[in-house]
């Protein structure tokens, strides 16, 4: 049996509701409207040392973030959900900027770009190409 240290989970359609997983911690940011779309979790194995970094929430961006106690660097996992309507600007560079030096964010961008295999190119794919 395979077992998960770490899982980044996307448009988790989570709501203020929280929940638990034998073994394992839960930290989950959700849509700032608190309704069941959007958001992103990180549920990683309660024996790794970590602590818990503040959310970013925001209508283009729900990201759940954690720093963990990496020797010889600590480093930040990030699990992200960028709602497909919404193009990423200047302005959400804070987020990356609080991220620190050494940092993993996996996540749903909804960056399309037929270059990349989708059927359609959006808007933030247009951007990010």
């Amino acid at each position: 049996m395979q077992k998960i240290d770490i899982a980044l989970i996307t448009e988790t359609h989570f709501t203020s509701q929280s929940f638990k997983i034998p073994h394992y911690t839960v930290y989950h940011n959700i849509h700032p409207d608190d309704a069941a779309h959007g958001g992103a979790a990180v549920i990683l194995r309660s024996s790794i040392r970590h602590y818990e970094l503040l959310h970013y929430q925001s209508d283009k961006i729900q990201a759940a973030s954690i720093q963990l106690h990496a020797r010889p660097w600590p480093s930040t996992i990030s699990a992200i959900y960028c709602p497909p309507r919404n193009v990423i600007s200047t302005d959400d560079h804070t987020f990356f900027g609080s991220l620190g030096s050494l940092f993993l964010i996996g996540g749903d961008w909804n960056a399309k770009l037929t270059a990349w295999g989708a059927r359609l190119t959006t808007p933030k794919g247009k951007k990010s190409s």
